[in-house]
């Protein structure tokens, strides 16, 4: 008869409160890690799995583009004092920001989709439509280099004006320059693609955040 090894299990909230022994393997039933124990710390080090990966585009630091860029924003909610930042995208014209953020070295070198948190400032309908794509950078790469064939999402602008909206997932989009086992830092573009006729709402759009999905081949990050 064939031999079955199973590992101590648990919801999150119990893998959270549990300190394994050292070395010490774990399985989080909710989400699916696995926990890695070393006697002292609670719920152990989380083992990131191969597969789907989420970074978060950091907008604060990113930048307007200084042909046709977007226009920063920053802005302190009235009641609760809550800062709003982010860039406002004109309508009718392409307008851009960029960022850069440094990516897992596991990553897959594959395609990327991303999600955009943005807001409408005053009542607007109709149809948006974001535009990113990116390339990589690796040492010794000259810095003047083309971005990737752009994904798109079209999101329907309605609702309370100012209230935060979440875009679905972009069409997939590759960074140009991937080079396979390669360490890079990826520069993303992102741009409302008002010229287009897809894009027909009315009025300005805030971006307010950005993440990106991205696949990774195996388990650490070396």
């Amino acid at each position: 008869m064939a031999r079955q090894v199973q590992l101590r299990r648990g919801t999150t909230a119990q893998q959270d409160a549990f300190t394994g022994a050292v070395g010490e393997l774990t399985v989080d039933t909710d989400r699916g890690d696995l926990r890695l124990g070393d006697s002292s710390t609670a719920g152990g080090l989380r083992i990131a799995r191969a597969g789907r990966q989420t970074i978060g585009l950091p907008l604060q630091a990113a930048i307007t583009r200084t042909s046709n860029g977007a226009t920063a924003l920053s802005e302190e909610a009235t009641t609760n004092k809550n800062m709003i930042t982010g860039f406002r995208f004109a309508q009718s014209v392409d307008s851009f920001v960029q960022a850069r953020a440094p990516i897992n070295a596991a990553y897959d070198d594959g395609a990327m989709t991303a999600q955009f948190l943005f807001r409408a400032p005053v009542v607007t309908t109709g149809t948006a439509r974001f535009r990113i794509r990116a390339v990589c950078l690796r040492d010794s790469n000259a810095l003047d280099q083309p971005f990737g064939t752009s994904g798109l999402v079209d999101t329907t602008v309605s609702g309370t004006a100012g209230n935060a909206r979440i875009t679905a997932e972009t069409t997939a989009f590759t960074p140009a320059l991937v080079v396979a086992g390669a360490t890079c830092v990826i520069q993303f573009e992102i741009y409302r693609a008002g010229s287009e006729t897809e894009d027909n709402a009315a009025g300005d759009i805030d971006l307010l955040d950005a993440w990106i999905y991205y696949n990774v081949t195996k388990l650490v990050d070396d």
